[in-house]
């Protein structure tokens, strides 16, 4: 019943059913610029970021930052630390189910983009913008441990989002961009190297994310600076 209560508040807590309602009228939105001006067809490149990538990381920070600072705001973090057993398994269980719950809104993005802008392979679509959403997510997760507040944490974290992609052209195409697009090949590349250079990079932010992961869960072994 504990995890039941659990699942429901990371469901229903706060303004998720706002964030939500945005995402679907942003994407109903260029849908529309697009079919109602003269824009023409949105490539799928810019569909990734702006259709796909940006929602999602708005809506994974969200999560992410209300993961301890609701527990703190509804005085429960206490029940957090005294569940029987490791405390971890309640964070991992709660981590999951935002993870899980990404996962399935970020189909129904990937969905709209393929019925309603273009045609594309449609796992391409959905892994290399799950990814980063995923380091995104723990790297929000990790600041809540540090500054032990949720709305902090979600600023820092937009805040470095908006520099990555203030700086995202010399890095546009590489390997060390966070945000590498599947539909960014250069065309003087072969796509042998250009699919290596695609599984280093998810591979290197997996990694980062679940460097990020284990620093914040980690911070949660001491527990007085929630609980004061």
């Amino acid at each position: 019943m504990f995890l039941i209560g659990q699942t429901r508040r990371i469901l229903f807590s706060g303004k998720f059913i706002y964030f939500i309602g945005f995402a679907i009228l942003y994407e109903v939105f260029l849908i529309s610029i697009m079919n109602f001006t003269d824009a023409g067809a949105m490539p799928v490149e810019v569909a990734f970021y702006m259709m796909n990538l940006v929602p999602m990381l708005i809506l994974s920070v969200y999560l992410a930052m209300m993961l301890v600072s609701y527990e703190k705001e509804n005085n429960t973090i206490e029940t957090m630390f005294s569940v029987p057993g490791s405390p971890y398994k309640v964070w991992l269980y709660k981590l999951l189910v935002m993870y899980v719950l990404m996962f399935f809104i970020q189909i129904i993005l990937v969905l709209t983009i393929f019925f309603f802008v273009a045609d594309f392979h449609f796992p391409d679509m959905l892994i290399h913008a799950y990814v980063p959403i995923i380091l995104i997510s723990n790297l929000t997760f990790y600041f809540s441990t540090k500054f032990r507040s949720g709305y902090a944490a979600g600023l820092i974290t937009l805040v470095i989002c908006f520099i990555i992609f203030m700086i995202a052209e010399p890095l546009y195409e590489s390997v060390w961009f966070l945000y590498l697009s599947p539909y960014a090949k250069p065309d003087a590349l072969n796509i042998e190297l250009w699919n290596t250079r695609l599984l280093y990079n998810k591979l290197g932010v997996t990694f980062i994310g679940v460097l990020f992961l284990y620093l914040g869960l980690k911070r949660l072994l001491v527990r007085e600076p929630f609980i004061d």
